[in-house]
């Protein structure tokens, strides 16, 4: 992986054979970035995605090999965790253009990956909400 930072915003390529979300961490951890949002285009080997059941309170979790385009990915940061969701297109047995997508857990790069980071000025953490009963975000008045 290789980074620059551009007026405020991180440039970050994923080189084959990284997983997406440990560079992404990694970059903001070298970078101090401890609230932002991310987006990226690319393409994977290997991916895995899990959708929340609210019935059951657990997520439905997924892995899938081949060839996958990163169709659209986006995701938070906070001072503890990356949060992200994708959608890939891929081809079927038949050579017709398919889509899956759902929360992201784990991506690993085939060819490339290139991601826009956006950090914020502040930093944004979570906190347990009992209403929609998952992590939401909790503001500090910290600057960085």
């Amino acid at each position: 992986m290789e980074y620059k930072n551009l007026n405020g915003e991180i440039y970050l390529r994923v080189d084959p054979n990284e997983e997406l979300l440990t560079s992404i961490t990694k970059t903001c951890r070298q970078e101090k970035i401890f609230g932002g949002c991310f987006i990226g285009i690319g393409a994977c080997s290997e991916i895995t995605l899990s959708a929340f059941v609210p019935a059951e309170n657990d997520f439905v979790i997924k892995n899938f090999a081949g060839m996958f385009e990163i169709v659209s990915l986006t995701g938070n940061i906070t001072n503890d965790a990356l949060h992200a969701h994708a959608m890939f297109s891929y081809l079927d047995e038949n050579k017709n253009l398919q889509c899956i997508g759902g929360h992201l857990r784990r991506a690993l790069i085939n060819y490339t990956a290139e991601i826009i980071i956006r950090p914020a000025n502040s930093v944004i953490s979570h906190r347990f909400d009992i209403v929609p009963n998952v992590g939401v975000w909790k503001f500090d008045n910290e600057k960085i």
